[in-house]
C-alpha cells in the first residue's frame, strides 16, 4: 500500500462511514476489501486506575510498574499497529488515517468463524496452531492485550492479530502482559472443547504447548499470581462444575489449568 492513499478510496471510506453508524464497517473498493474502525476515546477513571494498581501489586509483585495506567487517546491502537508492522509482525496494514477513523487492510475472517465449520479433530489442530502463533508473537518480544480468538484473523494461510486498544505497557512487565494474553487465549479456547476433549484437558494441553515454545521463570511467577487470583474457583470447583454460568465454569477450568501448569512446569522440546 502507498503511504499516500488514493483520494477516491478515502472519499469512499468517508461516504461509507456516513451511511453506517457502526464502530467497525467494511468497504469494498476496486476489488479490494478494507476495514474501517472508528476511533473511540479510551477513558479510565482514577478509581479504576487505583483498583488496577492494587490488584497488580497484590497478586503480581515485582511484575508491575510503579505508576497508574492513564487513559490513552483513541489513536493509540493505530500507533501500536504501525509499530508491530515495522517489526514484521502479522497485523493488518494501516491504509489511511481519517478524521475520526482508521482504515486497515482486510485480513480474513476471525478464527471463530473457522472453528464453527470444523470437526473436533480439525478444531483442535486450529487451536494448537493459534497457540503456537501466540507463542511466536510473544517470543518476538510483543504482547497483544486482546488475545481472544475473535481478535485473530485467518485468511486461509496465515493468522493476523487485531484489536490493540489495551494500554498495558505502562503498568505490566512484558512477561505479565504475555501471561495475560495467554490467559485470555486459553479461557477462550477451552470453550471450544469437543469430542474427547474437556475444557480442562484442552486447556492443559494448550498451555503445555505454549510453555514448550516460549517460557521463562518470570512467566512462572506471573502464572503463579494468576493461580492465586483464581484459587477460590479451584476450592469451590466441586460445587461450581455444573454452574449455569459459562463464565463460572470457565473460571473453574482455568483455575485448575493454571495450577497444573505451575506444578508441571514447561516441557523441554
Amino acid at each position: 500500500m502507498p503511504d499516500t492513499p488514493d483520494p477516491q478510496l478515502v472519499q469512499a471510506a468517508q461516504d461509507r462511514l456516513a451511511r453506517d453508524p457502526g464502530r467497525i464497517v467494511s468497504l469494498d473498493f476496486c476489488g479490494e476489501r478494507y476495514v474501517i474502525k472508528r476511533v473511540r476515546e479510551k477513558a479510565r477513571s482514577r478509581h479504576q486506575q487505583w483498583a488496577i494498581r492494587v490488584l497488580c501489586r497484590t497478586f503480581f509483585p515485582f511484575l508491575t510498574a510503579p505508576g497508574n495506567a492513564p487513559p490513552r487517546d483513541g489513536w493509540y491502537e493505530m500507533e501500536r499497529v504501525r509499530a508491530l508492522q515495522t517489526l514484521g509482525q502479522p497485523v493488518p496494514q494501516v491504509v489511511a488515517q481519517l478524521p475520526d477513523a482508521v482504515m486497515y487492510s482486510h485480513c480474513g475472517e476471525n478464527v471463530e468463524h473457522t472453528l464453527r465449520e470444523q470437526d473436533p479433530a480439525a478444531r483442535r489442530a486450529t487451536l494448537e496452531a493459534v497457540t503456537r502463533n501466540l507463542a511466536t508473537f510473544h517470543r518476538a518480544g510483543c504482547w497483544h492485550g486482546g488475545a481472544q480468538l475473535r481478535n485473530v484473523l485467518f485468511d486461509g494461510q496465515h493468522f493476523y492479530r487485531v484489536d490493540f486498544e489495551e494500554d498495558l505497557d505502562r503498568v505490566l512487565s512484558l512477561e505479565l502482559a504475555q501471561v495475560y494474553d495467554l490467559f485470555q487465549h486459553l479461557a477462550d479456547a477451552t470453550t471450544w472443547a469437543a469430542g474427547d476433549d474437556t475444557a480442562e484437558s484442552l486447556g492443559r494441553d494448550l498451555l503445555a504447548l505454549y510453555q514448550a515454545e516460549h517460557w521463562s521463570p518470570r512467566h512462572t511467577r506471573a502464572l503463579r499470581g494468576v493461580a492465586r487470583l483464581l484459587a477460590p474457583f479451584r476450592w469451590l470447583g466441586p460445587w461450581l462444575d455444573n454452574a449455569r454460568s459459562r463464565d463460572v465454569r470457565r473460571s473453574v477450568a482455568m483455575a485448575r489449568v493454571t495450577r497444573e501448569g505451575i506444578r508441571r512446569g514447561p516441557r523441554k522440546h
